[in-house]
């Protein structure tokens, strides 16, 4: 269930891109004016990660989860009736505050279910489901688009989420696990409170953790906005075919990035701790990736383009598991993860957030795409080394008496 939500996110995020070309047209927007629109659903995503993974946490993933897909289901809908470009960029920004408590809520289902040593697969594989939601989100409404329009292609995509919301809210059920004290008769610690969990932010590793989470959710947000466009601009592909192969690129992205997981899962044991293991395996994927993106804008058809980036993401995506279970393995206690990767994301988001917005002012300023590329390459870099050498000491949040 949380791999649908996850896919239904992004499936429900990358509709636009694949709209794009007729939006812009409609309301006669510059290349910044879509970078500006492609990011809107980020402005207040990034700002409601940490509080809605401390609401998710204190009242249940089963009302946060049914409520907030229901609410971007909705706001989709509402965009899509709107009849101007400040209606469709304030459903955008609604459709954010929808989408705020899926992570955490995924990596709190996942701890619970999943042992350490399961975690970096279980992590890839919710990631993966981004690719797919991107690769049915991209091609469902280039389709649509292309036939009916991008209106009704937006109110198709946002049906299933009502259906989700529902079956999520009938079929989940939240486990609240009791801590024991000493004693049978002595109560459980109290919840810390939001200026404990803050305190994280001074840790190394958080810091460290976050900055590879930021590289490559700028990789991410990058192929996520303007892939769709970028093979519509070099190539002169209509809509419905640039979606076609923007979603063969996720798709492959999504099965790279499992089968590079399971793998390096199945060849990692018993050498060393998983803790061990999940920071090379980040490093790693991230340099590959660095290298792979800088060869795309030489890629001379849409074929090698959806090879070239499919690889790229897809080691991205496999480094982003590891990374996160590598959050997962230093937090102690780690039954607090869906605040901590919450408050993760409200700093990496906002990395991933200005990608769309640089990426359009690069291509109006050079007309080029390559420029674009090199910013995101450079920066997978820096998350390799951030990952490498500053994720070495555990995540302590204190349940009483102040912060470590």
């Amino acid at each position: 269930m949380i791999m649908v939500m996850c896919a239904l996110n992004y499936a429900d995020r990358s509709s636009l891109s694949a709209s794009m070309p007729l939006i812009s047209q409609e309301f006669h927007l510059s290349p910044s004016s879509v970078g500006w629109l492609l990011s809107a659903s980020l402005w207040i995503y990034i700002l409601l990660n940490f509080p809605s993974a401390v609401l998710a946490e204190k009242y249940g993933n089963r009302i946060m989860g049914s409520l907030s897909v229901a609410f971007w289901s909705l706001a989709m809908v509402a965009g899509a009736l709107g009849g101007s470009y400040g209606n469709l960029l304030v459903s955008r920004v609604l459709l954010g505050v929808g989408e705020a408590p899926t992570f955490p809520i995924g990596a709190s289902v996942i701890n619970r279910l999943s042992s350490s040593g399961e975690r970096p697969v279980l992590f890839t594989v919710f990631m993966a489901s981004m690719q797919v939601g991107l690769a049915l989100g991209t091609a469902v409404a280039g389709a649509l688009t292309y036939v009916y329009g991008w209106r009704l292609a937006t109110v198709i995509l946002a049906l299933p989420g009502f259906v989700w919301a529902l079956v999520w809210w009938v079929r989940y059920r939240d486990h609240r696990v009791a801590v024991h004290v000493g004693t049978a008769d002595e109560a459980a610690p109290p919840r810390p409170s939001v200026l404990q969990l803050l305190a994280i932010l001074r840790k190394r590793s958080f810091a460290g953790i976050v900055i590879s989470g930021a590289s490559g959710n700028y990789m991410n947000f990058l192929m996520v906005s303007w892939l769709p466009i970028y093979m519509n601009h070099k190539f002169g592909l209509n809509m419905a075919v640039a979606g076609f192969d923007a979603s063969l690129t996720y798709l492959a992205a999504a099965a790279i990035s499992v089968i590079l997981s399971v793998a390096i899962t199945y060849l990692s044991r018993g050498y060393g701790s998983t803790t061990a293991s999940n920071r090379v395996v980040t490093s790693v994927l991230f340099v590959i990736s660095a290298f792979l993106v800088m060869i795309i804008p030489q890629a001379n058809s849409a074929m090698a383009v959806v090879v070239g980036v499919g690889l790229a993401l897809g080691f991205v995506r496999a480094g982003s598991g590891a990374n996160q279970a590598l959050l997962n393995d230093l937090l102690v206690p780690s039954r607090y993860i869906g605040s901590a990767f919450g408050l993760a994301l409200t700093f990496t988001n906002s990395v991933g957030m200005v990608a769309p917005i640089v990426t359009g002012y690069i291509v109006e300023r050079t007309g080029t795409f390559y420029a674009a590329f090199c910013v995101a390459s450079g920066l997978l870099l820096v998350g390799a080394v951030s990952s490498f050498f500053y994720t070495r000491t555990p995540i302590e949040i204190l349940e009483s008496g102040g912060t470590s």
